[in-house]
């Protein structure tokens, strides 16, 4: 059987056909003697994520929300099920001069990351008072609202603007730190499966996270650029002693120094015999464990797991329909083997936890279940027979009796 090969295609953007926004719809009529008019004119809106994002659009973040592992060297980053969300609107208005590539453009969406001790709180609020700050130290651009937009709720985090210099990534690496690809981000253990070959896309973050051995908070918000234009220009918002964000998302994890991941836990182990120390029997990987058998007397067996301090014989396994026919008696010890019992148990378990599994047993049982039916069924319909047969010669009864005495047997089966 040939296997399968996964494989994933990336490309550094998807813009839509129609970014959201307003547009304006104009029928011309030409004529060579009146010159251009227009006839009709239309305004229409292109509907798309602005001041919020549903939860159904963000397919997974790393590291994971209120996680806490060795993540000193990840980069976070979210992944949207949408391929073209980072793209729907616009930073600014690109430009040929300013793209890194033609084909390169600038999400209007980036990651912010935040130390504990940066601060980093956010305040929720009507759209109107979010892009209209009280206070003139803080800047925010000039965004046209939509109506019925000012009265939505949305989040949103002021910050300093040298802190904002120091930690925010350049205008012109946002183009790096955004990209679709295609590929399955869904694994199930289900026959079932999940989608195959989905287009997703991903922003990353540029900044990585504080980490020690007790472990560091760190916060990343996923944050809107609608309207800022290049902000690497120095005298666009040095002038404000703050910086609004839109906050679209945002999750918090805690990373450590200290080795934390299974991969790692497990480099680390020192190599040697398998076994519970001060137990005579380790050196073999068996171990003395209380049994309590069917009919409730407590007792002791040995129990080996699948990992063994020493290579063992391959033993033919027969095939058998209990845990019960594997146990191995050990005459010697006068005790039970109960490794086999508990490897078969085991995987009658996680067979019976798939899906596809349990649904062919709950029809093969139906199956069974007609089929006894079926048969008592027909030896019922025989014993009646004989007996019709027999009383009609001893006793003469009628077809009628006869007849309400087959439907009785029926209606039992």
């Amino acid at each position: 059987m040939e296997e399968s090969i996964k494989k994933a295609v990336f490309a550094e953007s998807c813009v839509p056909p129609l970014q959201s926004g307003e547009y304006v719809m104009k029928a011309v009529s030409r004529s060579k003697t009146l010159g251009d008019s227009v006839s009709a004119q239309k305004t229409l809106w292109v509907e798309g994520p602005r001041f919020t994002i549903a939860k159904e659009d963000i397919c997974c973040v790393y590291p994971p929300e209120n996680g806490r592992g060795s993540f000193g060297k990840s980069l976070p980053h979210i992944v949207f099920s949408r391929k073209t969300l980072p793209w729907e609107r616009s930073a600014d208005a690109q430009t040929d001069g300013r793209k890194a590539s033609p084909s390169f453009h600038t999400p209007w969406l980036a990651l912010l990351q935040l130390r504990e001790e940066e601060g980093g709180a956010v305040s929720t609020d009507t759209v109107a008072h979010a892009v209209n700050p009280d206070s003139l130290e803080v800047y925010f651009p000039k965004l046209h609202l939509r109506k019925g937009e000012e009265s939505e709720m949305c989040s949103y985090i002021d910050l300093e603007t040298s802190l904002f210099r120091r930690i925010f990534p350049a205008y012109e690496d946002l183009v790096y730190l955004c990209h679709a690809r295609q590929t399955d981000p869904y694994i199930k253990s289900d026959d079932t499966g999940g989608p195959t070959d989905t287009w997703c896309s991903a922003v990353m973050g540029a900044r990585m996270p504080d980490v020690s051995q007790e472990g560091k908070k760190n916060r990343v918000y996923l944050v809107s650029l609608e309207g800022y234009d290049d902000y690497s220009n120095q005298a666009k918002i040095d002038a404000f002693s703050k910086i609004r964000l839109i906050v679209l998302y945002s999750w918090t994890y805690e990373a450590i120094s200290l080795p934390w991941h299974f991969k790692e836990i497990c480099s680390s182990l020192g190599i040697g015999s398998l076994g519970l120390l001060d137990t005579p029997f380790s050196e073999n990987g068996y171990l003395p464990i209380p049994h309590q058998i069917r009919n409730g007397d407590q007792t002791v067996s040995f129990y080996r797991g699948p990992l063994t301090p020493a290579a063992k014989e391959r033993q033919e396994i027969p095939s058998v329909s209990s845990s019960d026919s594997l146990y191995i008696y050990d005459p010697d010890l006068g005790m039970f083997d109960v490794s086999y019992a508990c490897a078969w148990q085991t995987g009658r378990l996680l067979a019976l936890n798939r899906k596809s599994i349990a649904m062919k047993l709950l029809q093969a049982r139906a199956d069974n279940r007609k089929q006894v039916h079926a048969a008592s069924l027909q030896l019922a319909m025989d014993a009646q027979c004989s007996l019709k047969k027999e009383t009609e010669k001893e006793t003469g009864l009628s077809d009628a009796v006869l007849s309400l005495l087959d439907g009785y047997l029926r209606r039992k089966a």
